[in-house]
């Protein structure tokens, strides 16, 4: 449910059971994110794209309190709990963009080794989809 004034998105709250399906879309996407992605790169182009949908993926972590890959490795931070969510109108530009920096890169015609990552990696795509719908 958002809030509107004079003609604008002010803020953007989830449910409980909203945030959970988000959370579990956003694992699905974080699970390819992780991949070495670069080896699909043939140019520093490509690599920074590949960047910076990682960097997007750890700032989506932060906003929808995950653990990010880089403290998960270090045993230092649990996910945090599941629970209603008001998102500022910056937040749901920051969500809304970085989804976009990861669309990018999950539009290239990414290599799976086998079929479990070929359908990681479709999995990911639909919930990348589902979440730039939901938010």
């Amino acid at each position: 449910m958002s809030e509107q004034f004079s003609g604008g998105e002010k803020a953007k709250t989830f449910s409980e059971a909203e945030m959970g399906r988000i959370r579990d879309l956003a694992d699905k996407v974080q699970g390819v994110t992780r991949w070495d992605l670069a080896k699909n790169c043939g140019a520093r182009e490509d690599i920074d794209m590949v960047d910076g949908a990682q960097a997007a993926m750890e700032e989506i972590e932060a906003l929808l309190g995950m653990p990010s890959l880089s403290m998960s490795l270090r045993g230092k931070q649990a996910p945090q709990s599941v629970g209603a969510k008001t998102f500022s109108l910056n937040d749901m530009q920051k969500l809304r963009s970085n989804l976009n920096a990861i669309e990018n890169v999950f539009e290239w015609d990414l290599a799976a080794d086998d079929e479990e990552e070929l359908t990681m990696l479709r999995d990911a795509r639909e919930s990348l989809k589902t979440l730039k719908d939901v938010l």
